[in-house]
């Protein structure tokens, strides 16, 4: 049986990002795949990646255009507009 890959990215590098990091890994019936994350603290996504070997993205846009599937992990003043971004691609 092949499954599906969902390519997952990860917005915020917080404690809610290294929860959402964890459950990604534990996803059945898909293989789900961190592509990578993005944070408007650049040292903080980059430690944040380079401790899971994943990408990290110096914009939104970027990871957007990578992923299937946007994990929003920053405080909640933020959601709108990261939610919004996804969606409208």
């Amino acid at each position: 049986m092949n499954k599906k890959t969902v390519r997952a990215g990860i917005v915020g590098a917080g404690f809610s990002a290294r929860f959402h990091y964890e459950a990604i890994s534990r996803v059945y019936g898909v293989n789900a795949e961190v592509q990578g994350v993005y944070a408007l603290d650049k040292a903080q996504a980059a430690d944040y990646a380079a401790q899971r070997g994943i990408k990290c993205y110096d914009t939104l846009d970027a990871l957007i255009d990578d992923v299937d599937i946007v994990h929003c992990c920053v405080l909640v003043a933020g959601h709108e507009e990261i939610a919004v971004a996804a969606l409208e691609r």
